[in-house]
């Protein structure tokens, strides 16, 4: 199942605090999704969330690979998440070991000459702009728990989600009603 909502464009500068935010939920094996969904539940086979910025529009959401007995305990802890940010922000050693791991992936990323390319083609294609890594550095530098409280409670409105969901489902409406349930 996928649920997303509308995430930052590549010409709005909350795209580097969305991105920090994504890497603190679900970013990798010591996110918050991962740990309590996966690890400590065993409720998902994977689960991440990711952010993706086009030209004039972006999207925010949540993947997890699941049985259908466990779609209902899986939404509520995710939202339970998104929530938690919401309201509290994230942690600064949060906010710093998602920041330090955005700038190694983007130093490591420069190593790749597709991925280089890439970058740079569609940052002038879509910014008219290349930024240099030390600027995308300065950039996730300033970003702030403040910040990530902002932006989480722009992406995480609750009546902006749409879920997907493949599957032996005979009915959807359980789906709808989970979702329902959990945005009020």
């Amino acid at each position: 199942m996928v649920i997303g909502s509308p995430g930052f464009s590549l010409k709005d500068e909350s795209v580097y605090i969305a991105q920090v935010i994504n890497t603190i939920l679900g970013g990798g094996l010591s996110s918050r999704l991962f740990q309590e969904i996966r690890e400590q539940r065993g409720l998902v086979y994977s689960v991440y969330s990711y952010h993706s910025s086009y030209y004039d529009t972006g999207i925010f959401g949540v993947y997890a690979g699941l049985s259908k007995q466990n779609v209902g305990q899986a939404m509520e802890l995710i939202f339970k998440e998104l929530k938690d940010i919401k309201q509290k922000g994230v942690t600064p050693i949060e906010l710093q070991r998602a920041k330090d791991q955005l700038k190694g992936n983007l130093l490591l990323s420069l190593e790749s000459v597709n991925t280089h390319m890439s970058r740079l083609g569609k940052s002038e294609l879509y910014l008219k702009k290349v930024y240099k890594p030390e600027e995308i550095v300065e950039k996730l530098n300033k970003v702030t728990v403040e910040d990530t409280i902002r932006v989480a409670n722009e992406i995480f409105n609750h009546d902006n989600f749409s879920m997907a969901a493949i599957g032996p489902w005979q009915d959807c409406g359980e789906l709808k009603a989970n979702l329902e349930n959990l945005k009020g």
